[in-house]
């Protein structure tokens, strides 16, 4: 038996205790431990990978939200777009040059990056780098919690599922 095995089955009265209940070797223990601990690892990486989905849609849906308040019939793109100047803006996720340039307001590269939808669309985006805020209506108030049923449904409505 290695060094770290036994370091591992002597530093826990708990590891013992499973042993004994499961009738498993040290090795067998030893293996056990090690795909509990790849399985916490995978379970900790998809509630992160969830939780940013989930922060992400939010901002899809104020952007959504944003623009039909402004009378603007705004593309799956320029949606994209605005959440990811708010994403930006808020340190959430980082966009790329153009959205950059918009936060910066930096109107020569914000122009300069600009694909033709973006350029079209850039009053938009910049207000909605401005002004939309997750978690507060257009007024400013904070917004009530919605239930995941309502949030589902605002998602499928961006998407058109």
């Amino acid at each position: 038996m290695n060094n770290t095995l036994e370091k591992i089955l002597k530093n826990s009265e708990e590891h013992k205790k499973l042993q004994e209940e499961l009738c498993l070797t040290d090795e067998e223990l030893l293996i056990h431990l090690f795909l509990k601990d790849i399985e916490e690892k995978r379970n900790l990486f998809f509630n992160i990978k969830n939780n940013k989905m989930d922060i992400r849609e939010k901002y899809w849906a104020k952007a959504t939200e944003f623009a039909k308040s402004y009378g603007v019939e705004a593309s799956q793109h320029i949606i994209e777009v605005m959440a990811s100047a708010m994403m930006t803006r808020d340190n959430v996720m980082q966009g790329g040059s153009f959205v950059q340039a918009v936060v910066k307001n930096d109107l020569a590269s914000a122009v300069s990056s600009a694909d033709p939808s973006c350029l079209a669309n850039i009053r938009i985006i910049v207000l909605a780098s401005r002004f939309a805020r997750v978690g507060f209506d257009m007024d400013g108030f904070p917004e009530p919690e919605i239930s995941k049923e309502e949030h589902l449904d605002m998602v499928k409505e961006i998407f058109k599922m």
